[in-house]
């Protein structure tokens, strides 16, 4: 299959499990922030974020290496069963291992939530090594399928138990811990796990190479941490939990875009891991419409978010506008990040993620800590754009050494202008200038975009 065509459908299926759920999620915020005060959201947004950060490194980041190695192995159904049965069972003894830790620290700082907090680490580590698993084996539709199950189920509890039941937090956590435990349920016995996991399979030099491999990125999964969620944690210590409700509502628009460009990655990942040693130069010609397609989404989002945060966002809420443009922009950056990150994985290079990563972590909690009492959520904002812009330059230099890639610089200029044009549109905030960044993003994308444009033209008239 043409690559470009192999890079397109992988995406496409795993948009349909992935981006569709998230959507749902997204067009739930009003409910969330009608129900759920500043104080009640910025409590639960910490939470999420700190098992987001728990979970891999409990797991030595697992499933990045079940992932990467499965890719070598695919027509070898013994080397299969071997990778997952490391990778599983090694996982499962340290989540065991972690459980006890977790109790004593969270009674000293009596946390309310122990027991649901354990069994959300427990669901959402383990639901994240499976799909890897199924990603690693190309079994895409089971993955968009597992995605579909956790996510649409989280929807629909949430809704119950927030709206019907009244639960509040609880029932959030509750959400997500029974959808995570039926996505594995589905998974076990979609992919045959069961069969495919064996003691006896254990190998001291097999663990010996995933834990190579992995461990270094747990450096990386501490630093974007520190990067994503360092602002939560001083906020919430300098500030209060209302004031990070807000910062929250903000990183959701954000949390779209990365959303999207999630499910993109593991394609582009899988695709460079693939296709890295290639002698054509099909990597820098789709990082090129990659950086130009998500560059044009972002500006898009922003000159519509006048309107759509009315329409969504409650008014006690309402401070989270003047954050959004800059954690969008920040998001962008962190996604030209990731694309570079991808060829560091596709070469095996996890210590350069880490070392790039270390790098904006300290230039973002270092920010944060020196202005976030006098500029308050702005400081939080930019520290974490200042740190993917210089994460993003280190990364392409760094990796321009290993591999050809060139960005066009023409298109980056034009875009900083578009961009400031945008802005000044957003903070104007009138329907006058609302109306006319709107009709020009729109002209934005589609010059930008017009090979895709053009070719998704011609197969819409194949077909009438």
């Amino acid at each position: 299959m043409n690559k470009g065509k192999e890079l397109a459908k992988n995406t496409l299926i795993l948009i349909i499990g992935k981006v569709c759920t998230q959507f749902i999620t997204f067009l739930l915020l009003p409910l969330y922030t009608s129900i759920l005060s500043t104080n009640e959201y910025g409590i639960m947004d910490l939470v999420v974020t700190y098992v987001g950060l728990l979970a891999p490194i409990i797991t030595l980041e697992l499933e990045m290496g079940v992932f990467r190695f499965l890719l070598d192995c695919r027509n070898d159904e013994e080397a299969i069963k071997k990778v997952i049965s490391n990778v599983v069972i090694v996982a499962i003894a340290m989540l065991t291992t972690a459980i006890p830790i977790i109790l004593v620290v969270t009674s000293i700082i009596k946390f309310e939530y122990i027991i649901l907090l354990i069994f959300l680490i427990v669901t959402t580590s383990l639901s994240g090594i499976f799909l890897q698993i199924s990603r690693g084996l190309s079994n895409n539709v089971s993955y968009s399928i597992g995605c579909i199950i956790s996510g649409g189920l989280n929807v629909v509890l949430n809704v119950f138990f927030l709206a019907v039941l009244k639960m509040g937090i609880e029932g959030m956590f509750l959400s997500q811990i029974i959808a995570n435990s039926m996505c594995i349920l589905y998974l076990i016995i979609r992919l045959k796990l069961v069969s495919k996991i064996k003691i006896s399979l254990l190998s001291k030099e097999q663990t010996k190479q995933l834990l190579k491999y992995s461990t270094p990125l747990i450096l990386n999964s501490i630093i974007w941490w520190i990067i994503s969620a360092s602002d939560r944690t001083i906020i919430t210590i300098l500030m209060n939990n209302s004031f990070n409700g807000i910062y929250a509502i903000s990183n959701k628009f954000s949390n779209i875009v990365i959303n999207l460009y999630n499910v993109y990655n593991m394609s582009w990942t899988e695709s460079v891991s693939l296709y890295l040693k290639d002698k054509d130069d099909f990597i820098n010609r789709t990082l090129q419409k990659s950086i130009k397609f998500f560059t044009s989404i972002c500006a898009l989002l922003i000159s519509l978010m006048p309107i759509i945060f009315v329409v969504l966002i409650n008014d006690n809420y309402s401070e989270a506008y003047s954050y959004i443009p800059i954690l969008l922009i920040a998001t962008l950056f962190n996604i030209f990040c990731s694309m570079f990150g991808a060829l560091y994985i596709a070469l095996k290079k996890s210590k350069n993620i880490s070392i790039t990563s270390f790098i904006s972590g300290i230039i973002n909690i270092g920010l944060n800590l020196l202005f976030i009492r006098k500029f308050g959520l702005y400081a939080a904002a930019f520290s974490t754009l200042i740190a993917f812009i210089v994460m993003a330059i280190y990364r392409y230099f760094d990796i321009k050494k290993e591999v050809k890639i060139n960005i066009k610089i023409k298109f980056m200029i034009i875009s900083i202008l578009y961009y400031i044009f945008i802005l000044i549109c957003y903070y104007k905030n009138n329907m006058i200038l609302t109306s006319i960044s709107i009709i020009s993003s729109l002209v934005f994308t589609v010059i930008s975009n017009r090979e895709f444009v053009k070719s998704l033209l011609l197969k819409l008239k194949f077909l009438t």
